[in-house]
């Protein structure tokens, strides 16, 4: 990603502060069981041409060691084999 400077930086900050909790579950997340990643992952590739994806299993450090696994685990064995 390129360098966006000071102005550059402040500017993304106001939009991504201007987003609300409802607008972020409805566009910008993918969660939920294998099925619902899997669609959301779909919907991304057909309206934005997408061909990979950024994960963060544990944003805000809230979940346990088990359950990250379990996420990787499920992105993996039950995610991923959907798009090869």
């Amino acid at each position: 990603m390129r360098d966006q400077g000071v102005g550059g930086r402040e500017r993304i900050a106001q939009l991504l502060d201007a987003l609300d909790y409802d607008e972020i579950r409805a566009s910008r997340v993918a969660f939920g069981s294998a099925a619902a990643v899997i669609d959301r992952f779909r919907e991304w590739r057909e309206v934005l041409g997408i061909d990979g994806v950024v994960l963060e299993l544990n944003a805000g450090g809230m979940l346990g060691e088990a359950a990250v696994k379990a996420s990787l685990d499920r992105i993996c064995h039950e995610v991923m084999p959907a798009f090869r």
